[in-house]
């Protein structure tokens, strides 16, 4: 921060450019903590989603070994398509070469699957774009159906199904369920993000860390139980939200902290259109001098605070904890959305279907209702 800041009786106030001394905005407050404690050791933003690639490892050299399980060729192999930060929810420009294709494969399936889950219809309604573009939603029950194309969103629901409500001109309740999540999972896929962009020379500090995700899915219900105990790291998940048409870039942060300071060794924080989220990069090392100390740390301000542009924008902030591996069935994700124009069609399945088609979407099936 550019600005002074001065303490008067015990309060922390900052003198602007100008010379006008004022409290502190909760913003400054937090951004202080964190240059006080931390220093930035990766910083990944892209707005331009042209493809373009980026190898966040660049200087590695062949032989690639993999980070994840070790391993070198010719016993695994590897390829420029290991995406750094998952593709699921945006990421076309930032890639590993220090991966090997059959640890990308294994943890795509197992965590990359579980983030999905989680965020469910929110990367619908929010229009995140994956792998091949922005997913649909379908309802478990075969009644509720929405697409996302170039004309705009299309909702097919069966008469009396109410998971959608038009209460106000020019706005819609969703009441959608997301599928079968485990938390822990997928506290271990932003962990594996969080691994995926950190310096080579720091990864050495995290081979528990590495070992634990390696696990899958040992320490799920009737599966063998893991050696490692990181339940408190998975039990303070800052989740964030911002209202608003896309309003945030892809952006992925990792912060080390400073010589002497006694706070958590890693905060890993991730923005994408809607979201943010922040979590403690589990280091059992570097932390075991925090045992039994009690530490309040705020989140980290990233775009959705700083950009002026956005301070008028919603937020929501919530504490999740996600330490616990029991599958999480029928959680209801509620949103508000506003629309500029609703063309409402009601008919039998025929006419639907014709509609449906006419959209490029597929329609609801006939013994779906």
């Amino acid at each position: 921060m550019s600005d002074k800041i001065i303490t008067l009786d015990n309060t922390k106030w900052v003198e602007r450019p100008s010379g006008l001394i004022v409290p502190m905005t909760e913003t400054e407050k937090h951004m202080k903590f964190y240059t006080d404690n931390y220093d930035f050791i990766a910083k990944y933003s892209c707005n331009n989603q042209d493809g373009h690639k980026i190898f966040i490892d660049n200087t590695v050299k062949k032989p690639y070994r993999c980070r994840f399980c070790g391993k070198t060729e010719p016993e695994v192999q590897f390829s420029d398509n290991c995406h750094a930060i998952s593709e699921l929810i945006g990421n076309k420009t930032f890639f590993l070469k220090s991966e090997c294709e059959s640890c990308n494969k294994r943890f795509g399936k197992i965590y990359e699957d579980q983030f999905a889950k989680y965020l469910g219809p929110a990367r619908t309604l929010t229009q995140t774009r994956g792998k091949n573009g922005v997913p649909s939603y379908k309802s478990v029950d075969g009644k509720f159906r929405m697409d996302v194309t170039d004309k705009g969103v299309v909702i097919q629901e069966i008469s009396g199904n109410n998971k959608v409500d038009f209460k106000k001109p020019g706005e819609i309740s969703f009441k959608l369920p997301k599928d079968t999540y485990v938390p822990l999972m997928v506290f271990k896929a932003l962990i594996f993000m969080a691994l995926s962009i950190m310096p080579e020379n720091e990864l050495s500090n995290f081979t528990d860390t590495i070992d634990w995700i390696n696990e899958g899915d040992r320490g799920l219900i009737g599966k063998e139980q893991s050696k490692y105990n990181m339940c408190d790291y998975s039990s303070h998940i800052v989740e964030r939200f911002i209202a608003g048409a896309k309003p945030l870039p892809l952006s992925a942060v990792l912060l080390r902290r400073k010589a002497g300071k006694k706070v958590p060794y890693c905060i890993f924080a991730l923005e994408f259109d809607n979201y943010g989220f922040q979590i403690i990069v589990p280091c059992i090392g570097k932390d075991a001098e925090l045992v039994g100390h009690t530490i309040n740390f705020p989140f980290l301000p990233l775009l959705m605070d700083t950009n002026e542009q956005l301070k008028n924008c919603k937020k929501s902030t919530a504490i999740k904890d996600w330490s616990s591996n029991k599958p999480v069935k029928g959680e209801i994700l509620t949103m508000n959305l506003c629309y500029d124009y609703q063309v409402e069609i009601t008919g039998r399945y025929a006419n639907v279907a014709d509609m449906a088609k006419q959209e490029g979407v597929k329609p609801l099936k006939p013994n779906n209702r």
